[in-house]
């Protein structure tokens, strides 16, 4: 039962590399997902930065009215600006450092 089963590994593993090697020899089918990239690296910055700023002046009004600033708030709240700002130009960067 055994030997069935490492039989049955064998010839998957080797199915799935050449395969895998198969595939990696044409490049043309990494091309609809760098296009999909390119859509939302500029989707998601034209969208996120007006939400984050919009977030900030909403925390801005709210802890005037409170009368105290939650600074560890508006920490994360523009460290998370900053990520959907730059996020999109590293994962471009590690694309064509990659060669993709």
């Amino acid at each position: 039962m055994t030997k069935k089963y490492l039989y049955g590994f064998i010839i998957t593993t080797f199915n799935v590399l050449v395969a895998n090697a198969a595939i990696a020899a044409n490049d043309a089918w990494v091309q609809p997902a760098t296009e999909l990239l390119d859509i939302l690296e500029g989707g998601l910055v034209s969208i996120g930065a007006p939400i984050i700023g919009i977030g900030i002046i909403g925390l801005g009004l709210w802890s005037s009215l409170a009368g105290n600033m939650d600074w560890k708030r508006l920490g994360f709240v523009i460290l998370g600006g900053i990520l959907v700002m730059a996020g999109p130009a590293a994962l471009r960067a590690l694309l064509e450092a990659t060669g993709s």
